[in-house]
């Protein structure tokens, strides 16, 4: 989704495409590294889950960060599924709640 226009992002906007990049980071690891035995969520809502936080994490690199629209569905949505509220993937995507409830952005 990034466009060809050079967008240079700086401040809280900088650090908010950051902390998505961590969660995007996460879900792509857990992609890459599934074990259908162990792994509490779905391969299918894993790639969901990326794609909802790659948009996300897109819009703020479009220099559009007034467009983001949060993460607390997909986080409700993990938990629903099954995925254990310490995992890696729910504190990279609480890491962004709290940032971006902290006023950390324009939003």
């Amino acid at each position: 989704m990034y466009s060809n226009h050079s967008v240079v992002l700086t401040g809280q906007e900088k650090l908010l495409q950051d902390v998505l990049g961590n969660a995007v980071e996460s879900l792509q690891w857990r992609l890459e590294n599934y074990d259908e035995g162990n792994d509490p969520l779905e391969r299918g809502r894993i790639s969901i889950l990326l794609e909802v936080v790659s948009q996300e994490r897109d819009k703020v690199a479009a220099g559009n960060p007034d467009h983001y629209s949060d993460l607390a569905g997909p986080r409700k949505a993990a938990s629903d599924w099954g995925e254990p509220y310490n995992s890696v993937l729910m504190r990279s995507l609480c890491e962004v709640e709290r940032f971006f409830r902290n006023g950390n952005t324009r939003h």
